[in-house]
């Protein structure tokens, strides 16, 4: 697609990290599916944090740019507006990984608090989450953890 004087025009996806926010919220609905169940509802919301960091990397890539003579960010205002950034659907963090109940659902062997022989395993006790897929970092804490339980149980 030709720009301005023959100029490239190029559409640039951001994935970002999103600093964790104790106000977003997973919870039960009021709707069912048809097997009597509860939907889950997110509750997404942005902090002012995550809008400063938004604008200070579009400024860096346009200085990264204009410096190395690679052509020039144009982004039109609306885009700064968070409502019109969506997820990338791997949400994190609802049952987070803490040292203690009062920041967290489970301690550091993902066992939830206040409950005996109870672990959940997943992208939900990540502290905060990055803008890659899950996969390896969940493999990761699921091999740690069956360490864990192997240890525990056999000892």
């Amino acid at each position: 697609m030709g720009g301005v004087s023959g100029e490239s025009l190029y559409e640039i996806k951001f994935y970002l990290e999103q600093l964790p926010n104790a106000e977003s919220r997973l919870f039960l609905s009021e709707e069912y599916d048809e097997l009597g169940m509860p939907l889950p509802c997110l509750d997404w919301k942005f902090r002012e944090e995550d809008y400063l960091g938004f604008k200070k990397f579009i400024q860096k890539i346009k200085e990264l740019l204009a410096r190395h003579q690679l052509g020039r960010l144009e982004i039109e205002e609306e885009c700064y507006n968070l409502d019109f950034i969506r997820d990338a659907s791997h949400q994190m963090g609802t049952t987070r990984m803490a040292a203690n109940p009062a920041d967290g659902v489970v301690d550091i062997n993902c066992k939830v608090f206040g409950i005996n022989n109870l672990y959940l395993m997943g992208s939900s006790v990540f502290p905060s989450g990055g803008n890659a897929n899950p996969t390896f970092t969940i493999l990761a804490l699921a091999r740690r953890l069956a360490s864990h339980l192997k240890r525990s149980f056999l000892s």
